[in-house]
Formats: structure tokens, sequence, C-alpha cells
């Protein structure tokens, strides 16, 4: 038999309508640096740490994606933070779907940046996933700068590449990172039809971690979804391109200007 508890952090700033900001799996709030500076001044930002899981239990396999999202769902109702628009990148992305499936009733608008429609074999390239899975086995720092550099491709600034990685840190214990990599691996996305919220979809043309077309393919899923494909952005868009991320999130939620869809 296994079990778990799940203690989350959550990092609050600002003042107006909640938005809930969740990273990339292993990443911590600063990853939504730059566009805090802005929407903190339009919404009360709740931004969980994925480098510091606080997860008890007898088995590193128990922890899903679903447990996340429904310890999010409690988080959020005590902190009062409800209806919530929802943002999320990568493995963000899927808590965002799971939650706007699972508990409709508390999300306004959401956001997926770089997210896969389809299970984690089929979004990503079997060179990134051998990787990913040697970062989980080993966590050594030099597969963790060969994913950053992935992470942020097309972007070659050395300088870039190097205050990510310092911005990282150490990372996540090894446990936590994988629990969170077999979570990711083990989801299957389901019904995307049961996703009624308002949803804008980010897509950098040029990700190498997760396949362009999953754009389309979610855009297709969920009902009435806007799909916006960026270029020469990458998958860590909120680093690569904080300006047009924020505007994007921006026009979407608080409805300024027109998004259309694309074809």
């Amino acid at each position: 038999m296994t079990y778990f508890t799940i203690a989350l952090t959550i990092e609050s700033i600002g003042n107006g309508p909640p938005l809930l900001l969740l990273p990339d799996k292993g990443y911590g709030p600063w990853m939504w640096r730059e566009q805090a500076r802005v929407l903190s001044d339009h919404f009360r930002l709740f931004m969980p740490d994925f480098s510091d899981l606080h997860v008890a239990g007898n088995s590193v396999e128990t922890l899903t994606v679903k447990h996340l999202a429904d310890q999010l769902a409690v988080d959020l109702d005590q902190f009062g933070a409800v209806p919530v628009h929802v943002v999320g990148v990568g493995f963000g992305g899927l808590l965002a779907m799971e939650l706007a499936k699972e508990h409709p009733e508390m999300i306004g608008k959401l956001v997926l940046c770089n997210t896969s429609c389809t299970d984690m074999e089929g979004g990503y390239t079997s060179d990134v996933l051998a990787l990913l899975f040697k970062q989980g086995a080993e966590a050594a720092p030099s597969i963790q700068e060969s994913i950053t550099q992935l992470e942020l491709y097309p972007h070659r600034d050395k300088g870039l590449i190097e205050r990510v990685q310092d911005l990282k840190g150490d990372l996540p214990s090894k446990a936590d990172y994988q629990r969170q990599l077999l979570a990711e691996a083990g989801y299957h996305p389901g019904d995307l039809g049961r996703i009624w919220a308002d949803t804008l979809i980010l897509q950098s043309a040029d990700n190498k971690i997760i396949d362009p077309a999953e754009g389309r393919k979610l855009q297709a899923a969920i009902p009435g979804a806007v799909l916006k494909e960026l270029d020469y952005t990458g998958h860590l868009v909120t680093l690569t391109d904080p300006g047009r991320v924020t505007h994007a999130i921006m026009g979407f939620i608080l409805d300024q200007g027109t998004m259309e869809k694309t074809s």
C-alpha cells in the first residue's frame, strides 16, 4: 500500500482577481519574475514552487498530475482564490488542464504555454525523453545544462543560459524530480472536450522540448480554444520573450484587443 501527503509552497503577490501561474517541472516562482512585475498590478498572483515539493510517503511512484491538481484546488479554496485564471507552461500546463477538467467551477480563463496534448511519449522527442529520464536518475549538472540549452533554443546567448543556470541553482531533490517526471510520464489528458473555460494556447514554432504540432492538437481538442503561434521563443517562453508572453496573457484575460483563432 502506498501513501503520501503534499504541502506546496505558494508565493502570492499583487492585488486583483486571482491568477495562478504554474511553472514547468522542477521550476520555481522565479520563472515568472518578468511577468510578475506587470501582472501583479492587475492580479493577485499565486505561484507554486515545483523546485521544492514537500511530499511525504513510501513511494516515489505514487504522485500523479491529478493528485497535484487536487491539492492546488484545496490550497486555492483556502486562500479564497476562486474563481481563478490559470496559466501553465509544460508540466504546469498539464496541471492547468486537469484543474479545468476536474474543478471547472473554480476556473476563469486558461492559458496553456507549450503544453502537450498527448502522453509524454507522444509529445516529446526520443532524445529529449532520454535526457529527462537521465536527469531523473543521475541529477548531474552537465545533463541539466544540456536540458536548459534545449529549453531556451533557439536562443544561444551564453549570458542567458548562465543566468538561467544560476537561477535554477541546485536541482530539486532527486526524489522530488522523479515524482514530477513520473507524474508527467503517467499522465493521459483524456477527454479535453470537458474543458469549457475560455482557452488560449501559446505554442512556440521552434520548440525543442515539446513537438510544436501539439499546439494544433490542443486547439482541436478543447472547444473554442484560440491558438497563437510564437516564433523564435523556444520552450521556456517566460524567459526567452517575457514581454510578448505578458502581453498575450493580459490581452486574453483582460480582453484587451482582438486575438483571432489561427486557421
